[in-house]
């Protein structure tokens, strides 16, 4: 039987936009957190930033999230497009010597 990840949630996912999405590349979605955030930091290091979304589409998916208070905050606007977003940038200071 396949252990469940402490790192998912149905009514949760994660979206990255990556910085050449004009050039075409599109969005990812993730359900884990911990793919997510190492997909953003990768696409940060690369092209200088990154975006992740975090989309919540339940009351349970916010408690899932953050408990009561992320509940309270969803109550707030259930139909947010985005619950948190976090920017990832990253600049190269080139080789240390």
């Amino acid at each position: 039987m396949a252990r469940k990840s402490r790192y998912t949630c149905k009514d949760i996912e994660y979206m990255v936009k990556d910085p050449r999405e004009s050039a075409g590349a599109k969005p990812r979605y993730f359900r884990s957190s911990r793919d997510a955030f190492a997909h953003a930091a990768r696409i940060a290091a690369m092209h200088g930033q990154s975006t992740l979304d975090v989309l919540v589409f339940s009351r349970a998916g916010a408690r899932c999230y953050g408990g009561s208070e992320a509940v309270e905050l969803f109550d707030v606007d259930p139909e947010a497009s985005s619950f948190e977003r976090f920017i990832f940038e990253a600049r190269s200071q080139g080789r240390i010597p």
